[in-house]
């Protein structure tokens, strides 16, 4: 079975290809109750442009961002661009275009539960006329907590969604500080700790987290406690190892920079009029 820690650094190390792969990507800019789903920056600042780092420090990729009626409508780089559809201020499509078609090569569709937690995302394959259902994450919640996360792969033989993997939460206060992933189809698990440090979670405080291309990949219940916990996971534990993660942000206290496991993993910038 392969590393969940691995997963995570893969996925954090293969930013280049997010667009050009966009069928792969997964609607996680959401997965969060009220307040996350303001598209508001607590300042007057909109986040304007993500630069993303490979493993060795060269830039791999870039996205802007276009704003309209104060929200985020658009994120693109040369080789696409993924729409985005509002219900108020919740995020309830992302469409994805390659730069040289006007047709959507997929789509997510993100539903909510009635107190304004994700409730599930389905995905979806575009082709020609074709929509072709492919997998369904399905949030479950305990108490206003996010407490199991389901992964399910659509089977175009019995037409059915089937149960891939399931991961459940440990919380110590509002802090995820264990997950523990158990594939349907193996008897094993991977079981991994987090630490915390006591600033709010800069993935919930900025535009940055709704958009943040470094966790759409591919979907991981392993990668959900950095996003839904209170506070930045500042280190990731599994079977002995570390994997420390760290945080800048600039002189009006936006999140600026990220790194990922000592190396510069992107950065962020603002227009601030």
């Amino acid at each position: 079975m392969v590393s969940t820690k691995k997963i995570i650094v893969r996925k954090l190390s293969s930013l280049s290809n997010l667009l050009s792969t966009s069928i792969a990507l997964f609607l996680l800019s959401s997965c969060q109750k009220e307040p996350a789903a303001d598209t508001t920056p607590e300042t007057a600042c909109k986040l304007t442009k993500a630069y993303y780092f490979d493993e060795i420090g060269t830039l791999a990729d870039s996205l802007v961002y276009t704003y309209t009626n104060n929200k985020i409508s658009k994120a693109a780089n040369a080789d696409g661009h993924i729409a985005f559809a509002y219900s108020d201020d919740k995020i309830t499509k992302r469409s994805f275009y390659d730069a040289s078609s006007q047709q959507q090569d997929a789509y997510d569709v993100a539903t909510y539960n009635s107190d304004g937690t994700l409730k599930t995302i389905k995905k979806y394959y575009s082709f020609g006329n074709q929509t072709i259902p492919y997998d369904q994450y399905d949030f479950i919640y305990s108490g206003n907590k996010l407490v199991k996360f389901e992964v399910k792969y659509y089977n175009t033989t019995t037409s059915q969604y089937e149960l891939y993997e399931t991961t459940t939460y440990t919380y110590t206060g509002d802090n995820i500080t264990q997950s523990i992933t158990d594939p349907s189809s193996t008897s094993l698990s991977d079981t991994l700790n987090y630490a915390h440090d006591t600033n709010k979670n800069y993935f919930t405080k900025s535009n940055a987290f709704f958009f943040e291309f470094a966790f759409m990949e591919e979907i991981s219940g392993s990668v959900i406690p950095l996003i839904m916990s209170s506070n930045n996971v500042i280190s990731v534990y599994e079977d002995g190892d570390e994997f420390p993660l760290a945080y800048k942000v600039d002189d009006k206290n936006n999140f600026s920079e990220w790194y990922l496991d000592g190396r510069l993993g992107s950065r962020y910038l603002y227009d601030c009029k």
